[in-house]
């Protein structure tokens, strides 16, 4: 496939999301691609586990930071507010359409160009979950993508279920 049908594919698939009221799903495709083993319909299925259509938004995890929960990530908020807070103890809140909870994460997308920005929070997600699929299979990646040293398979067969739920979207739009 060419560099043009490969665009127009990825349009595509961006447009089938889009019309289940997905948001940033062109980026999802993006970086979905750019990864080895996070193929489009797992993708999507993390960010919906993760987020109301893939918004960018701040997640409502019981820590005394002061991000605006359920709130728009905005460069501003992020900077003045929820950054100095985090790195005051105040605990971290998941951002974005991947919610980035772990600092490490957090500051990996902000070294990309900023945390708030869609594009460099899916993309240090799908990195991640990448190289977990890579060392586990996906099952158990997508435990310890949630659980850490804890995983929970509960939410790793959540996402496959919508991982299918997403394949079937794709296979009736007749692209996959």
């Amino acid at each position: 496939m060419n560099a043009v049908q490969m665009a127009h594919r990825n349009w595509q698939l961006a447009s089938v999301a889009k019309k289940q009221g997905f948001k940033n799903s062109l980026r999802i495709v993006m970086e979905a691609r750019r990864t080895q083993k996070v193929g489009i319909s797992l993708a999507f299925a993390v960010i919906e586990q993760e987020t109301t259509n893939g918004a960018n938004v701040y997640g409502h995890d019981d820590v005394p930071n002061r991000a605006p929960k359920g709130h728009l990530v905005t460069r501003r908020n992020w900077l003045n507010v929820y950054l100095p807070d985090r790195r005051r103890g105040m605990g971290s809140q998941g951002a974005g359409p991947p919610q980035l909870t772990y600092f490490a994460f957090q500051d990996a997308a902000d070294l990309k160009g900023g945390c708030w920005i869609p594009k460099h929070a899916i993309r240090v997600a799908f990195e991640h979950l990448d190289h977990l699929i890579l060392i586990y299979g996906k099952r158990k990646a997508l435990a310890v993508y949630n659980g850490g040293n804890n995983p929970d398979y509960h939410y790793a067969d959540q996402v496959l279920e919508r991982e299918d739920k997403w394949h079937l979207r794709f296979v009736r739009a007749h692209l996959a």
